[in-house]
């Protein structure tokens, strides 16, 4: 599939409107991870980038045929993480209280950080995307998006990607090399991933008495 059939697709995700309480999405594209040693690897395993679980803002998702993850942006800020792991764990506050995801200690991951920018010089939107860690805690930061996946079956390029200016977020391709199996602790993060999410205020009006 071709860059300009990819940005198609994204906008027609937005016609569609498939996400009522966002008009902006977020989205990226999953490809199997070519190899020079397999000339036939796209055709055989062209269905490794289809079902991949992803997680994002307590939304929780899998990718389309095409390989294609979208979720509606809940935020303005262009500064994210893109994490990669099968191994987060709940964090509780009070009782069934959750206060965050974390990723226990010695449990496999990677993290990127992700930031939108713009070159005044050349007047060229881009993405950076920089390999991080996470806290001494393990805590996953709430501007996450989580791809529940074993952490080396995926490879993220990392650098500078240029990218359009445009109100929705269309990130770099992302790569996977091998079909993963869920854990347990897997399926527990996807089943509860959607009562972790950051609050949001609303107002109530009472009729005057």
């Amino acid at each position: 599939m071709n860059k300009n059939s990819k940005v198609f697709l994204s906008l027609l995700f937005l016609i569609f409107n498939l996400y009522s309480e966002s008009s902006h999405i977020i989205t990226f594209f999953i490809e199997p991870y070519p190899t020079a040693h397999d000339q036939h690897f796209m055709k055989q395993n062209t269905s490794l980038n289809q079902d991949v679980f992803c997680t994002y803002y307590g939304y929780k998702t899998v990718s389309d045929n095409n390989g294609q993850v979208v979720f509606p942006l809940k935020t303005q800020d262009s500064n994210f993480y893109l994490l990669i792991t099968d191994q987060a764990e709940p964090v509780f506050m009070l009782h069934n209280t959750l206060s965050h995801w974390k990723v226990p200690a010695g449990k496999p991951y990677e993290l990127f950080s992700v930031s939108r920018l713009y070159d005044e010089e050349t007047k060229t939107h881009f993405w950076s995307i920089e390999q991080t860690q996470l806290t001494q805690d393990g805590q996953i930061p709430f501007n996450t998006i989580t791809i529940v996946a074993d952490s080396k079956s995926f490879y993220i390029p990392t650098g500078i990607s240029i990218t359009t200016e445009s109100q929705h977020y269309v990130l770099p391709t992302l790569y996977i090399k091998n079909e993963t199996k869920l854990p347990l602790s897997a399926l527990q993060f996807l089943e509860n991933c959607e009562f972790f999410a950051p609050l949001a205020p609303t107002n109530k009006t009472s009729p005057a008495v």
